[in-house]
């Protein structure tokens, strides 16, 4: 919450503003047409539709095998963390970059992509965690760890979000995650 909270204070006095001019140039340098599609697949993973498939799958599964807690905890994730981003972009509503020429509509603070994916994944350990080896959970971390990279990194790359956006985004999936790890 803190980290959260600094972030969202040090963006709004623009202590941010030269890490985050810095971040846009250096990341929007690298394209690359192998790249480009790279980091548009895998940002595409991260928006509406496909979460809330992936969402409806899991939760699926969880009801058949009977483990109603256990979906009733996924869902409440997922739920904790739309409704955060989306509250928390219309009340800080800090415009994203302007190098697209068709950018996202919503605000830019927190990513949302890198908050959910963070959910996601953590959430995904969590519900799976007591049927997992410690050998094979540690690298469930790791492989959850890089996608969540990855997805930053996305969206970074297609010049849609700042760093701060992305450090917001972190903050805001560990503090979801930590809610239900408890």
């Amino acid at each position: 919450t803190i980290s959260l909270l600094c972030t969202y204070l040090l963006t709004k006095h623009g202590y941010f503003t030269s890490i985050n001019t810095w971040g846009l140039k250096v990341f929007t340098a690298l394209h690359l047409p192998l790249l480009d599609n790279f980091f548009i697949t895998v940002t595409l993973l991260g928006y509406w539709l496909p979460m809330a498939i992936w969402a409806t799958i899991i939760t699926t599964l969880l009801v058949f095998q009977r483990h109603f807690t256990l979906a009733a905890i996924w869902i409440s994730a997922t739920l904790i963390g739309q409704f955060s981003i989306a509250s928390l972009k219309n009340a800080t509503a800090f415009t994203r970059p302007s190098v697209v020429q068709q950018p996202p509509t919503s605000f830019s603070f927190p990513s949302g992509h890198t908050a959910i994916t963070i959910v996601f994944m953590g959430m995904l350990l969590l519900l799976s965690r007591n049927k997992l080896s410690p050998q094979t959970y540690k690298r469930g971390i790791l492989t959850s760890t890089l996608i969540c990279v990855i997805v930053a990194c996305s969206r970074l790359y297609l010049g849609v979000h700042w760093i701060s956006d992305i450090i917001a985004g972190t903050c805001l999936g560990m503090m979801i995650i930590a809610l239900f790890y408890g």
